[in-house]
């Protein structure tokens, strides 16, 4: 039983199911799923879906004012005043993991639409909140039916921690031009 709760924990948190996906963020997902399976450890994720409830709703209210090029501010001021993951405090890869366990849950199950950005300027928040830096990444699809798809994600440590899964879509805010560069090769051999 434990285990079918903890495979579908790490798989609806985490989305990087490749060759990395053994090491940061999902390692300690997956262990923080495991400990909060029981029904009395559930006691213990209140006061984060607390705070989850408080981060989407300021995120929300942030949103109704946004425009996609406060992403970059966004992002230029957690990078200067967070910790990186090259410089990470040992538990910086488990309070993210905590973090990007409990957003998406609690945004499932509000009044009102907290969709990918404002799940993403959340955890943005909360994790620049604990010295933590993260990345918003913006980015597109356009599959066969000539549909534009536009998703946002947060991203740290190499992986993205809250936004489902995001392997289909080309970065186009949030990230350097190497790693657009270096995603464009992986997708196109």
């Amino acid at each position: 039983m434990n285990n079918r709760i903890l495979e579908t924990n790490a798989r609806s948190t985490f989305v990087d199911e490749g060759p990395d996906a053994a090491a940061g963020p999902s390692v300690a997902a997956a262990r923080y799923a495991a400990a909060h399976a029981g029904r009395r450890n559930r006691i213990g994720l209140l006061l984060p879906a607390l705070r989850a409830l408080v981060e989407l709703g300021a995120a929300r209210l942030r949103h109704s004012r946004f425009h996609v090029r406060d992403i970059e501010r966004l992002n230029r001021d957690a990078a200067a005043r967070g910790r990186s993951a090259m410089e990470a405090a040992p538990k910086d890869f488990d309070i993210a993991a905590r973090i990007a366990y409990v957003i998406p849950r609690v945004a499932r199950r509000l009044p009102f639409r907290s969709d990918c950005v404002p799940q993403a300027m959340a955890g943005q928040r909360w994790l620049l909140s604990k010295g933590i830096a993260s990345t918003i990444v913006i980015g597109v699809d356009l599959p066969g039916d000539k549909i534009f798809n536009a998703h946002a994600w947060l991203q740290y440590g190499g992986s993205a921690i809250i936004g489902g899964n995001v392997t289909r879509f080309s970065p186009l805010f949030g990230t350097d031009d190497d790693e657009r560069r270096r995603i464009r090769e992986v997708r196109e051999p």
